[in-house]
This record gives structure tokens, sequence and C-alpha cells, in this order.
């Protein structure tokens, strides 16, 4: 029974001295603390040392009482982190519950509460209240809010993986009944196209063969034409021979005037006109006769007609003959049979082409980088739209980017690439936009922030045709932002 009353005796005794212990470690601490005042974290090592310091610099070693003793011994001021004496030196604020900084020296004990725990003006110059807490509280709250949203984000990031896959599944799916589609209307197609190639053989050699009669005919036509016009020159020829020898000679003219008694008169050339209504000379036999109308010494007194006289555009001009186009040739079989061919192609060709662009695309679109788990692909082609003033701005994701003003629209830029931060998809960009005027071609940057849900945050044009956009959503979110502001937040919270 005495036994134990002496056992809790031992055991009150023992506590004491831990208590007391424990007394004297605080105090150290604390002593330790005043000495060490304005040391930043990462050179606390330096003052660790029971005995002696060595500047930073390395010019000296001094008594680590001689740390913070209001003189400056180090040339880099080192040994005076918490005083104001050496004019090189700094002072860390440890600003617990809000963001710590550095001071210039001169700075502490100047009668101005610099930090927000007051630790700069510990002469007690003035006093200074702790304003940290109520400083940091804003910080802190967003800190929080971003580690909820990283967390909440990375939390629905799968099933955005999920939706990715299903959707990249089906691309899958659709490229291969497209290359089927494809390849039916193909065979369809070349059935056609070999018909087509016969009747384009046999219009062809019909075509050949209607020129060459066509060739024949005109040159039998002008062969006629040229022996009809020979014929023709031949018989006024002989016509003009025939009343060249019917007209009576210049001797024969006097004899006859002096059997009648009739004066002399000079004698005139004869004419005679032949069937074109050309006036042809026929040859005088007449001794010594000479026409003067074609020895060119008859001189027409007769008055020019004058620029008033000359009849004017106004005045009646016979019609000219109405222009009237040759008869359309009628078509052959062979063309009528080709026209029916193609129309019945012609839709075909329409569906290979619009097969062979969704392939296109489809094989484009499996080949974009939409991160490593392919969680942007749930995104593919959704559009989202903020309005600015009088314009309405969409993105359409991986697609395009536009400005609308009512019934017109720009383009801003198509789908490019992405710029990576951290190994995370951070900011896409859509290029080649439409002109701007003496400048360069529009575009678009799209940087993303995490959030809960897809929405367009805000649009600005910070330079000429060069546009920014902020788009929020969870796939912005990581696991390691949520880190980052976690770490953050416990920096400024103790």
């Amino acid at each position: 029974a005495p036994v134990v009353p002496e056992r809790e005796a031992s055991m009150a005794g023992a506590g004491r001295a831990l208590a007391m212990v424990s007394m004297l470690a605080l105090v150290a601490m604390s002593v330790q603390s005043e000495e060490m005042r304005g040391v930043q974290p990462e050179d606390a090592h330096l003052y660790a040392k029971k005995d002696m310091f060595t500047c930073k610099d390395g010019s000296s070693t001094i008594s680590i009482d001689k740390v913070n003793d209001e003189f400056c011994d180090c040339n880099d001021g080192s040994d005076e982190p918490g005083t104001a004496a050496c004019s090189n030196g700094v002072f860390w604020c440890a600003n617990k519950g809000w963001k710590a900084k550095l001071l210039f020296s001169s700075r502490v004990n100047d009668g101005v509460c610099d930090c927000c725990d007051g630790s700069d003006e510990h002469a007690g110059i003035v006093t200074c209240v702790n304003r940290c807490q109520e400083e940091g509280a804003e910080q802190r709250n967003i800190l929080m809010r971003s580690i909820q949203l990283h967390e909440q984000g990375v939390a629905k990031r799968s099933d955005y993986v999920a939706r990715a896959h299903a959707f990249r599944e089906a691309v899958f799916k659709r490229r291969d009944e497209l290359g089927n589609l494809i390849q039916e209307v193909s065979q369809k197609l070349d059935g056609f196209q070999a018909q087509r190639d016969e009747l384009n053989k046999k219009i062809s050699e019909e075509t050949e063969e209607r020129l060459r009669q066509e060739q024949e005919a005109r040159e039998a036509e002008e062969k006629k034409r040229a022996e009809e016009e020979q014929k023709r020159a031949e018989e006024l020829a002989a016509q003009q021979a025939e009343m060249a020898n019917q007209v009576p000679s210049g001797e024969e003219i006097k004899s006859s005037g002096d059997e009648f008694g009739s004066p002399e008169v000079p004698p005139m050339a004869p004419q005679a006109v032949d069937d074109l209504g050309e006036t042809q000379q026929v040859v005088q036999e007449g001794k010594g006769y000479e026409d003067p109308y074609y020895s060119g010494k008859h001189v027409d007194k007769r008055p020019s007609p004058t620029d008033e006289e000359k009849p004017s555009e106004d005045e009646y001009r016979p019609p000219e003959e109405e222009y009237k186009p040759p008869e359309e040739r009628p078509k052959t079989e062979a063309e009528l049979a080709l026209e029916k061919l193609e129309e019945e192609m012609r839709p075909l060709e329409e569906e290979k082409r619009k097969h062979e662009s969704e392939s296109e695309l489809a094989v484009k679109v499996l080949e974009y980088d939409f991160g490593p788990d392919m969680a942007f692909m749930a995104l593919y082609d959704k559009c989202y739209e903020q309005q600015v003033q009088q314009y309405t701005y969409e993105i359409c994701m991986f697609r395009h980017a536009k400005q609308k003003d009512g019934g017109s629209e720009q383009n801003l830029g198509t789908w490019s690439h992405w710029t990576h931060e951290n190994g995370h998809n951070s900011v896409m960009h859509y290029t080649n936009g439409g002109g701007c005027w003496n400048g360069p071609a529009r575009s678009m940057k799209v940087s993303m922030i995490c959030g809960e849900d897809e929405f367009l945050v805000s649009v600005q044009e910070p330079s000429r045709c060069v546009y920014e956009m902020e788009f929020m959503t969870p796939l912005a979110c990581s696991a390691h932002r949520a880190q980052e502001a976690r770490e953050q937040l416990l920096a400024i919270s103790h």
C-alpha cells in the first residue's frame, strides 16, 4: 500500500522537471528569435551556430552575440538582419497569415509599420497592430476557392474522358462507314464511267467525220464558185470584144459626117456597161483620138459636196441585213445518251464528294491534340458565345472563331494548335482569319481557366486584329494547381 504514494510522488516530480525544461526551452527559443529577428528562412542555418557567425560574403567571422547588436561588422550587412545598422542590409517580414516580404534595413524602426505583423518596429517607437490576418483573409478565400475548383474539376475530368473516348470511337466507326460508302459509290460510278468513255469515243469519231464532210462540202462549194466566176469572166470578155468590133472607127464617123454635110465634131470615146454595173472603156480605134477623161487632162469643175451637204448620222440609212445565227445542229443519239448518263451520274458524284470531305475531316480530327487523356475531345465542335457591345463573339472548339455583327460575320481564325504549360493544354490558337485592311490576318488566342462549367468569360482586342478570349472549363483544372494553391495557403496561414 505505501508503495503507491511514493510512485505518484516520483511521477509528479518528473512532471515538474519536464515542465521546467519546456519553459527553459521556450525562453531560449524566445531569446534566439529575438536575436535572429529579420532573418530569411533560407538563411536560418547560417545563424544556427552557438558561438560564431560567418558573414554571408565570407569577409569575416564574428561572435554570435554581435549579430543584431546595432553595429555593422560584415561588408554585406548580413550580421544585422534585424536592425537598421547596415545601409545595405535587408529585413525579412514573416507576415504570418499574409505574404512575407523583404524590406531595406533603413525602414526598420523608422516609426512606420511596413510589415503587417509589425515586426519591423520592435524598438517601441510606434506600436504596430498585427493586420496580417485581416489583409490575408481575401487571399486565403481565393486560394481556398481555387483549391475547391481544381479538386472538383479533377473529379469531373473522368466524365469528360469517358465522353471523349466514346466520341473517338464514334469517329472511328463513322470513318469506316464512310470508307465503305465511298467504295460503293465509286463502283457505281466506275460502271457509268465505262459507258461515258464509250459514248465520248463515239461522239469524238462522229464529230471528226462530220467536220471532214463539212470541210469537203466547203471545198466543193468554193471550187464551184470559182468555176462560175471564171465562166462569167470569160463570157464578159467575149461580150466586150464583140461590142468593140461593132463600134465604127473615127474615119468612118468622119466620112459619114461629110456625106450628110454635118459639122465635124470630135469623136467621143464609146463605153459599155457589163452585167456587174461597172463601166468599161472600149478601145477606140480612131486614129489620133485621145479621150480627155482617160488621159488625165480632163478637170472636173463640179463643186464637191461640203460637210453640210454630207449625210448626217440621223439621216435615213437603209436597214442592214439582220444577223441570223446559224441554226443549231440537232444532237446525235450518242450526245443525247451522254447527257442522260451524266444526269444519272451527277448525284452520285456529289454524294461521293460529300462522303470524301467528311472522311477527310474525321481523319484530321483523330490527329488533333486533345491532351494526353483525350479529355478535350469531349468539347469538339461545341460552340459558345459572348456579347461585347454590338458584337457577338463565337468560339466553336477546334473549328473556328467568329465575330458577328447583325447579319454579317468576320472569320477570326481556324483551329491551329495548343500552347502548353506544365504539361497541360493551356492556350488555344486560331489563325489565318479574315484579312485586316492594311494589316495582318485576324487571329484568336483562347486561354483556359479552371471553372465549374464551360463558359466564355471575356473577349478583348489588345492589338489590331489580334483577339484574346478567356474560356472557363473543368478541363483546365489540375491536381498540380490545387497543390500549389494549398502550399500558398499554408505559407500565409502559419
